[in-house]
């Protein structure tokens, strides 16, 4: 079992399972670097989180592979025990593809690539409550016990830490099923947006 200790880097820090486990790893005293493209909700954790514990807020989009690159050296030199990386942002585009438009298309595919070269992601912050909202229902889990189930996959150095039916039903199919796992997996999602 690993003691975490030391200092944490959070991207998609200022809310939903980001924030969740900035609060679980300050009560366990880790030393946070948060990151996120939301300053306000940053700062509005960092606040809550007090002056007990040494925070750093970091204004970053991580489909911009400078923005990441900035972001790991004031992180480093915030935080010399840096020690942990949750990278916790996510790609995701919300609604029909009808409503999505050309220019949200455009980031999503800028961010795919950018988060291959660096190993992270972005999300849209005009839907994060509503994707909150969606992955509380989807996964059958809160943002808080995501949080306590990641820093237990930490604890435990596991390889892979799949939060929720939904991502551990993905991840089995893609084992056994990689060449057709589309079909099962769109039936499921489907059962899903209709809450059955």
């Amino acid at each position: 079992m690993t003691a975490i200790r030391g200092a944490a880097a959070i991207t998609g820090a200022a809310s939903g399972i980001g924030r969740a486990l900035a609060i679980e790893l300050a009560q366990r005293r880790c030393e946070l670097a948060l990151a996120d493209r939301d300053e306000a909700g940053l700062n509005s954790l960092a606040a809550e989180i007090g002056a007990q514990h040494k925070v750093s807020v970091h204004r970053v989009d991580v489909g911009e592979a400078a923005d990441i690159a900035l972001c790991a050296r004031e992180a480093v030199a915030a935080h010399p025990a840096l020690n942990i990386l949750v990278n916790n942002a996510g790609v995701a585009l919300m609604g029909t593809f009808e409503e999505i438009d050309q220019a949200q298309m455009d980031r999503l595919f800028d961010s795919i690539a950018c988060s291959s070269r660096t190993g992270v992601g972005v999300t849209d912050n005009a839907r994060r409550a509503q994707m909150i909202d969606r992955f509380e229902a989807a996964a059958r889990t809160t943002p808080k016990e995501a949080a306590l189930r990641i820093i237990r996959g930490i604890e435990r150095n596991e390889p892979r830490i799949l939060i929720g039916n939904d991502a551990r039903f993905m991840d089995i199919l893609q084992r056994f099923r990689p060449g057709s796992y589309w079909a099962p997996l769109q039936r499921r999602l489907e059962k899903m947006a209709k809450g059955t």
